[in-house]
């Protein structure tokens, strides 16, 4: 079915996708946007998600700014003259999700200690020497953890093992920090960085932030 010819009023990534824009996406794109969904983000994005859910509910203080950040950006997207209930009818769209900072900052502390690919490997085409000057031969195969990368006190400081998002946002502006991908290694890092990147922010922050406001909203609602 065409994007023209389809009448439902769906809320799944795909057809926000179909509504993003004036033109119409080719079908080749959603094409592969729904293989992209399908094959690389499925369960690297949902074992993110558990780790994340597991750690907001250990750190209600995360939590609670988590929410604040949504009701603020809610107020300025779509005021208050409706009551909260009707921010929970549509959800959060493209605009919205990319002013979450605070909601980016502990999804990327959840996958820094929670890493949904724990271990990684490359194989060696020829013979070469890495930075430190080991040798490694053409056939073999270099792994790394990804795991311990991410909870090194030389990378991350004394307070590696603590779940701070924070260290994702610049206390300068406020915005937030980039950090090196040869740090943060979660999604591979130079040429070879995972394509599927911001997607994957996007889907997260989309069911993270949904889940965390309607968990809130149920919660305000019954008193």
């Amino acid at each position: 079915m065409s994007q023209q010819e389809s009448g439902h009023d769906d809320h799944d990534l795909l057809s926000r996708f179909m509504m993003k824009k004036k033109e119409a996406y080719s079908d080749t794109f959603l094409q592969h946007v729904v293989l992209n969904f399908i094959l690389a983000g499925r369960d690297t994005s949902s074992v993110a998600l558990s780790w994340f859910f597991w750690l907001i509910t250990m750190h209600p203080t995360v939590e609670e700014q988590i929410v604040r950040e949504i009701c603020s950006v809610l107020i300025e997207t779509r005021g208050t003259e409706n009551n909260a209930a009707s921010w929970t009818e549509e959800p959060l769209g493209f605009d919205e999700i990319d002013r979450l900072v605070y909601l980016k900052a502990a999804l990327s502390e959840t996958l820094r200690l929670y890493p949904s690919v724990p271990e990684d490997s490359k194989h060696v085409e020829n013979d070469d020497v890495l930075p430190d000057g080991t040798f490694v031969p053409a056939g073999s195969s270099v792994s790394y953890s990804i795991y311990a990368a991410g909870r090194m006190k030389s990378t991350w400081g004394e307070d590696c093992l603590e779940f701070i998002p924070e260290r994702w946002i610049s206390p300068i502006d406020g915005k937030f920090i980039n950090h090196d991908q040869y740090r943060f290694v979660a999604f591979n890092a130079g040429p070879r960085i995972c394509l599927g990147k911001d997607l994957a922010y996007l889907q997260m922050k989309t069911i993270g932030g949904g889940g965390v406001f309607d968990a809130f909203y149920e919660e305000w609602a019954s008193g």
